[in-house]
């Protein structure tokens, strides 16, 4: 009776270990998830970096690596999917929508027809006005720096890391 009682202590003593460390709170997403959209062959990005074309699958856990929030890791940030001719789908994404596979219907112009050289989406700004890298006036810097500031808001409201935010950083620039 006596070993008993040690036993159920220890396995006691165990589990409070566990919730105080954060452990009980770990969100981890073992699965695939599926990113598609219509049309296919969108451009997806998290966090700003290009992860691939749609039809996609993910683990989010390596495309949205949990941080540690509160007394629990959780995983969130930004998922764009960008088409030439299209409106830009951006969300912003947690657990929750990372549990569960994304299917997005583009916005197309049924008049868009890709110009002959289409610069990599990458360059492209995103917001909507042109895809072919610029602003709309023609000028390559304007998108530039609308992406880095851009880039500038996500790294300030803390949606990616200081690491994250010098890689892409420094990635827009040398497109320059």
């Amino acid at each position: 009776m006596r070993v008993e009682a040690r036993g159920l202590g220890a396995l006691a003593m165990a589990a409070a270990l566990l919730s105080l460390s954060g452990c009980a709170g770990l969100v981890t997403h073992k699965k695939t998830i599926s990113i598609s959209s219509k049309p296919s062959g969108a451009a997806v990005y998290a966090n700003g970096a290009k992860v691939g074309e749609t039809p996609l699958a993910i683990v989010p856990d390596q495309v949205f690596p949990p941080r540690f929030v509160g007394m629990s890791y959780r995983a969130f940030g930004t998922l764009a999917i960008r088409k030439a001719g299209c409106e830009e789908y951006t969300r912003q994404v947690n657990d929750y929508v990372l549990s569960k596979d994304i299917h997005v219907k583009l916005k197309c112009n049924p008049d868009y027809h890709p110009p002959a050289a289409e610069s990599s989406p990458v360059e492209s700004s995103g917001n909507g006005a042109s895809g072919n890298g610029t602003s709309g006036n023609g000028k390559a810097h304007d998108s530039v720096a609308f992406r880095l500031r851009r880039l500038e808001a996500l790294h300030k409201d803390g949606l990616i890391t200081d690491q994250e935010y010098h890689a892409i950083r420094k990635r827009i620039l040398s497109g320059l």
